[in-house]
């Protein structure tokens, strides 16, 4: 049913007690009836791409629900009975204008997948941590203040994408994340190198670019698995040279000296300008997919 301009469902749905799958993207739904609930057999539901506001309570009642694609709407809360979900694995509520999520969220122990970017959160509940499976925590574009000092808790958290958010510190259990891989903390309002990260021996790749920082110091003493480092354009020192990755012509040329790494894939690049030869310490390029 996805892409048919449908504005509302008829109650009659709820009569498709054996339905497994429901694709209802890309439409100009507000709602969805109260006899949504009687599906008791559905898995799979997809209604990214409209326009509902509310999840109702009557969803909760698809205990056999494993994944909901409800990214693309207007969502600004969950109902608490949204716990009831105990089957569901996958959530992906990207593009909303959720504000906070229930309390008991960490309740739905099954969660391997949860997509939260581009919302309005402030803050994860404290219950948050509980969800063990995730492996990855996809909370971008929000208004997030700080993160919860458990966090370590998640014992298989692999990458942390908080880009764009309102962070200047980090919680201090972020060392003993051993399998912490990737790191990106762009567009925050960090003046200082986090000291939690320094002691992180699993991180391979971090990203601190638009922040406030002044001074980066001895990564490589620490760090010692870090093998991409992404951060604004000002001179670094030596020992830090050879893993920070340069994105753009205009600030490479700007330290030509500096960089040995540079990546401009996907920049739609028709030439290189001949002052591209002053990249003297070059020692990495990649160019892929341009027009060259």
């Amino acid at each position: 049913l996805s892409g048919n301009r449908l504005n509302t469902l008829p109650r009659e749905i709820g009569l498709l007690t054996q339905l497994k799958k429901i694709d209802l993207t890309n439409n100009n739904l507000s709602s969805l009836p109260k006899s949504f609930g009687e599906l008791k057999d559905l898995e799979e539901i997809f209604i990214a791409h409209n326009r509902i506001s509310k999840v109702s309570k009557s969803w909760c009642r698809l205990r056999q629900l494993k994944i909901m694609d409800a990214g693309n709407n207007r969502l600004k809360k969950l109902p608490n009975q949204i716990v009831q979900l105990q089957l569901l694995s996958v959530l992906l509520l990207d593009s909303n204008q959720l504000v906070c999520l229930p309390k008991s969220f960490g309740q739905l122990e099954n969660l391997s997948g949860i997509y939260l970017q581009h919302n309005s959160l402030k803050l994860l509940p404290e219950s948050f941590t509980k969800l063990h499976l995730i492996t990855s925590l996809e909370i971008s574009e929000n208004r997030i203040t700080r993160l919860l000092s458990s966090l370590s808790e998640m014992r298989n958290l692999r990458q942390i994408y908080a880009s764009n958010n309102l962070l200047s510190t980090l919680p201090d259990s972020i060392e003993k994340m051993k399998t912490l891989m990737i790191v990106k903390l762009d567009h925050n309002q960090f003046s200082t190198f986090p000291e939690s990260l320094l002691k992180s021996k699993s991180i391979i790749v971090l990203d601190l670019q638009q922040n406030g920082l002044k001074h980066v110091p001895e990564l490589h003493l620490s760090m010692t698995n870090l093998a991409d480092l992404y951060l604004d354009q000002f001179p670094i020192s030596e020992a830090i040279k050879e893993i920070k990755l340069y994105t753009s012509i205009d600030s490479a040329l700007k330290y030509a000296n500096e960089v040995y790494r540079l990546d401009l894939s996907y920049q739609k690049l028709q030439r290189l300008p001949e002052s591209f030869g002053s990249l003297s310490e070059l020692r990495w390029l990649n160019l892929n997919y341009n027009r060259l």
